[in-house]
């Protein structure tokens, strides 16, 4: 090949790539004038976490720590926990939240959070230890080291379906195993563009919920150690006296086909298990929102994590549950 073709291809290339760059950064700018506050990149910053907070296997939050999730800020305690600072030597009731980021509130103000909205009703002491990442295993290290620290008269659990994938060691923090992992996380985290495609090209929700589905089946290992995890919750509150309670969070699929009767498998079989191991529960349900209605409840092409609004619901349901188990 001659070298003037040699130069008319290179150039060819080059113009195809910046032209690629032009419409991709024109795509995200446009994604951001026109929905930018409905997306959110799916970012945490790492310096929230420490290591071995409650076990050699289970991370938390770093004391002090200020830094942003999703793109919002979040503020941690001198206690390593979301929030304000708490007085666990006050004598309101001590009630322990124990939850993964479905809790947490990704995307969302300290202040919109389901803890805070607790907080901000009940006249009690809320400790928030709900963490990203947490699974069943995570929560029983996290009971079990706030039973040694101070007297509690509550646990809620907030139970997602995706709890039951209790065969991780740590915290999963952000992965970058190889070039492709590190491509997608980089998307994932800085491109609203790219978050709005996946949305456009497939149904997120329901791919989640058909992913953590086939844990729940009674020989299912995880489905198993879940359950033994829950059970080992009830021991240690049943020994202190402390009153337990499990909050069952449902999926954005679910609630948008609530009529098929085999979306609801995993909360029937939580519910069956509770039911004989005598352990309290409140099923969150929205009966208000029909079909699509139920995205309002989640964040944009996210099935598992609520709204600002589904917080609000959720605390609300939670509030009035108490009243009626008091």
């Amino acid at each position: 090949m001659s070298t003037k073709k040699i130069v008319i291809y290179s150039l060819y290339i080059l113009f195809l790539l910046f032209s690629s760059v032009a419409v991709l950064g024109l795509a995200e700018a446009l994604t951001r004038i026109a929905w930018g506050d409905q997306i959110n990149v799916q970012y945490t910053d790492r310096s929230l976490y420490q290591d071995r907070v409650y076990s050699p296997n289970t991370a938390g939050w770093r004391p002090h720590a200020v830094g942003t999730c999703c793109g919002k800020p979040v503020t941690i305690n001198s206690l390593g926990l979301r929030g304000p600072e708490i007085d666990l030597n006050s004598n309101e009731e001590k009630i322990l939240l124990i939850g993964d980021s479905v809790l947490f509130g990704p995307a969302l103000q300290d202040s919109e959070t389901i803890a805070e909205h607790l907080r901000a009703k009940l006249q009690a002491c809320i400790i928030n230890t709900a963490v990203i990442g947490y699974n069943s295993s995570h929560y029983v290290d996290v009971l079990s080291s706030w039973i040694s620290k101070t007297k509690l008269d509550r646990v809620l659990v907030f139970w997602c379906l995706n709890d039951v994938q209790n065969d991780t060691s740590f915290v999963q923090k952000s992965t970058m195993s190889n070039t492709f992992d590190f491509a997608l996380m980089q998307l994932r985290s800085r491109s609203k563009f790219y978050m709005a495609l996946k949305n456009a090209i497939s149904d997120r929700s329901k791919i989640y919920f058909l992913y953590d589905l086939k844990y729940y089946q009674p020989g299912d290992h995880r489905y198993v150690k879940a359950k033994q995890d829950l059970r080992l919750i009830k021991n240690m509150c049943d020994t202190k006296n402390i009153a337990l309670d499990v909050v069952i969070l449902p999926y954005e699929y679910q609630i948008r086909n609530r009529n098929q009767s085999s979306v609801w498998i995993p909360q029937e079989l939580l519910k069956g298990y509770f039911d004989q191991q005598d352990i309290q529960y409140r099923e969150i349900s929205f009966q208000e929102f029909d079909g699509e209605a139920s995205k309002q409840l989640y964040l944009y092409a996210d099935g598992i994590h609520f709204s600002k609004q589904g917080h609000y619901l959720i605390a609300k349901q939670v509030i009035t549950y108490l009243s009626s188990v008091n």
